[in-house]
C-alpha cells in the first residue's frame, strides 16, 4: 500500500476525491479473498485517506451467474460485453448514490 499511499496523498493535496471500485471478474477465480480482501483494503485506505474520505464500491459479484463466462476474455479481465455491463451497473450505482458519496 506504500505506492498507493503516495499517489493518494497527491490526490488529497489537490482536493481530488477518490472512489475505489472493486470490479467483477470470472467466477472461475473463486472469490479472490472476498469480504476479507475488501475489509483489508478498506482498513488500509482508511489509514491513507482517513475514514471520512474512504469510499469503497464492491461490484465484484454483479456479473455472477450462469453467463459469467460470457463477460470475460480471461480469468480477470472483462471483454466488451462485460465492460459494457459493468459500466452500466457502475453508472447506475453512481447516479443513485452520488449525493452520499460526495458529502
Amino acid at each position: 500500500f506504500r505506492r498507493l499511499s503516495k499517489l493518494y496523498s497527491e490526490f488529497q493535496k489537490r482536493n481530488i476525491k477518490v472512489v475505489n471500485v472493486f470490479a467483477p471478474y470470472s467466477e472461475i477465480m473463486g472469490n479472490l479473498g472476498g469480504r476479507e480482501k475488501i475489509e483489508l483494503w478498506t482498513k488500509e485506505l482508511v489509514k491513507i485517506l482517513g475514514k471520512e474520505n474512504t469510499i469503497v464500491i464492491d461490484m465484484q459479484d454483479i456479473l455472477n451467474g450462469e453467463k459469467n463466462g460470457d463477460y470475460c476474455y480471461d480469468l480477470v479481465h472483462l471483454n466488451v460485453f462485460g465492460m459494457n455491463k459493468f459500466s452500466e451497473s457502475l453508472g447506475e450505482y453512481l447516479n443513485n448514490n452520488i449525493g452520499n458519496l460526495m458529502q
